[in-house]
C-alpha cells in the first residue's frame, strides 16, 4: 500500500494530536485566500512527479476539484509539458517554475523567479507560496517514509 498526501491521517492515528494538528494545518493550505486551490493543485502534482510519488499523481485535492480544477492541466504538469488545449496562465506558468526550482534547490530561486509570482500574487501570496510547497513537500516526503516502514513491517 503506497499513501499519499489525503492518507496521511490515516497513518498518523497512533498520534491523534500530531494528526489533528497536521490535517489543520493542511486545511489551511487549501483554504487560503493568496493562491488559488487549483494553482496549489498543480505545484502539488508537479511536486509528486519531481519525487515519483505514484499515488499522489493518481489523486485529486478536493478543494481544488470544487474550485473548477483543470484534469488537462493536471495531466500536462505529470506528463512534462503543455496542453495546447488548455494552456496554463502567465501565473500559472510562474508558479510552476517557482515550484520545479525549489524541488531542486530552494537555496538557488533566482530574484525573477519571485518577482514573476510577486506580480501575480502580491508579497503575501509569495510567502504563501513558499510555506505551501514546503508543506507540500514535507507531506509528500512523510508519505513516502510511512509507506516504506508499513512495507518493511509487513516483509
Amino acid at each position: 500500500m503506497q499513501l499519499h498526501t489525503q492518507s496521511l491521517r490515516g497513518a498518523l492515528d497512533c498520534a491523534p494530536q500530531l494528526s489533528q494538528t497536521f490535517e489543520a494545518l493542511w486545511a489551511a493550505v487549501w483554504s487560503q485566500p493568496h493562491i488559488p486551490a487549483p494553482v496549489l493543485e498543480l505545484c502539488r502534482l508537479q511536486l509528486a512527479k519531481m519525487h515519483r510519488h505514484g499515488s499522489d499523481q493518481m489523486v485529486r485535492h478536493p478543494v481544488a476539484q470544487r474550485a473548477g480544477f483543470d484534469e488537462r492541466k493536471a495531466q500536462a504538469v505529470l506528463a512534462g509539458g503543455v496542453d495546447p488545449a488548455a494552456p496554463f496562465s502567465a501565473a500559472e506558468q510562474a508558479v510552476l517554475a517557482f515550484t520545479e526550482q525549489y524541488a531542486m534547490d530552494p537555496g538557488s530561486i533566482t530574484d525573477a523567479l519571485a518577482d514573476d509570482v510577486k506580480r501575480h500574487y502580491g508579497d503575501t501570496g509569495l510567502v504563501t507560496l513558499i510555506e505551501a510547497i514546503g508543506f507540500m513537500d514535507s507531506r509528500l516526503r512523510l508519505a513516502s517514509l510511512l509507506t516504506q516502514m508499513l512495507a518493511e513491517g509487513s516483509a
